[in-house]
């Protein structure tokens, strides 16, 4: 495909700040659903892959290594998709449409899409019970859903530009990039209280703060990507959620995006540059930087953990593929075709 990959993200939300009066005046349209496939068994362990570019899902069948591509037509602009914890539902943020699509894994059908406003480009979810938090990436706001209704029951306002969304205990972490026209203010943490649905604290990190995890002891590791050309290089904040204070600062270059933990105290990061890199959740030392990869290569969007299957499976926006690393020898066991730039996956296991 002719299409410019590099510097992917920043170019985006530039694309998204020109373009929102743009959408306040026209309407999303909709492409006709493909035929789904034969709807995956309930036991079977599944990737789900929402392709940005294609706006498409993509199905990988773990148990066979079977791939279904462009078996469900996504919004403008996919961004994210996470799985309920009972995995027969799938949540798809079109940031375009101003919507979360609802997916049937049992049927592979919509069930319906949620609408979060003209005008607010909602960037990620995170899930909690009945409750949805989704990050509004235009408007510095989080939009508060009750799953059931499918319908947005508040809107609490945070820093600007926010991205990644965590839902940990009984409260809600959101990265503030602070992104405007090409340039970045101070990265922010919120925290919002989910009872009084309430900002109580806000908490300052590094650059461009896209993405928030939590370890197996329940510190939170704040990937701050950098801004790609002025040297603010990648680095990984750790917040003690009990005192939200940053206790460490791990700091690996390239533009880090994704984050997940072994419990054997492994912590694996991508980045869109600096490829596969790690270091030790359990006291920061770094083992890969963006100078000494895993694996060494341009266009990694996210990274979920397979501990069953002992893998680490990674979204290549730039080869439209999904590899398949192992973790006893960290080499590239399998790579999936996808659709057209694959940007975010979910396990269902």
């Amino acid at each position: 495909m002719h299409f410019a990959r590099y510097f992917y993200s920043d170019k985006r939300k530039y694309y998204l700040l020109i373009s929102a009066v743009f959408l306040l005046f026209i309407g999303s349209c909709k492409k006709e659903q493909p035929t789904s496939p034969d709807a995956p068994d309930p036991t079977e362990p599944i990737l789900l892959v929402v392709n940005s570019l294609g706006e498409t899902l993509s199905l990988i069948y773990l148990d066979d290594g079977k791939v279904d591509n462009d078996i469900l037509t996504l919004g403008l602009w996919t961004n994210h998709v996470v799985v309920n914890s009972g995995g027969d539902i799938a949540y798809v943020v079109n940031s375009g449409d101003n919507n979360v699509q609802v997916i049937d894994l049992n049927s592979l059908k919509d069930v319906c899409t949620i609408d979060i406003g003209i005008g607010n480009n909602p960037w990620h979810i995170a899930i909690a019970d009945t409750l949805g938090f989704v990050t509004n990436f235009l408007t510095a706001t989080v939009s508060m859903i009750n799953l059931t209704e499918g319908c947005v029951i508040d809107t609490i306002s945070v820093g600007i530009a926010p991205e990644g969304i965590l839902v940990h205990r009984d409260k809600v972490y959101v990265a503030n990039t602070g992104y405007s026209y090409g340039t970045y203010a101070q990265g922010t943490v919120s925290v919002i209280d989910i009872t009084t649905r309430q900002v109580e604290a806000i908490i300052n990190v590094p650059t461009n703060p896209q993405e928030i995890a939590s370890d197996p002891e329940g510190n939170l590791h704040v990937v701050c990507t950098g801004d790609y050309t002025s040297g603010a290089v990648g680095k990984i904040a750790v917040i003690d959620p009990d005192i939200k204070s940053i206790i460490d600062t791990v700091v690996l270059g390239g533009s880090p995006c994704g984050v997940v933990f072994t419990p054997e105290g492994t912590a694996y990061v991508v980045g869109y540059w600096g490829g596969l890199m790690s270091y030790k959740w359990t006291d920061r030392t770094i083992l890969h930087n963006a100078d000494s990869s895993v694996i060494d290569r341009d266009g990694f969007m996210s990274i979920v953990l397979d501990t069953t299957a002992g893998n680490l499976y990674i979204c290549d926006f730039e080869q439209d593929c999904i590899l398949s690393v192992s973790l006893s020898d960290e080499s590239i066991k399998k790579t999936y075709e996808v659709g057209d730039g694959p940007v975010s996956i979910a396990l269902r296991r």
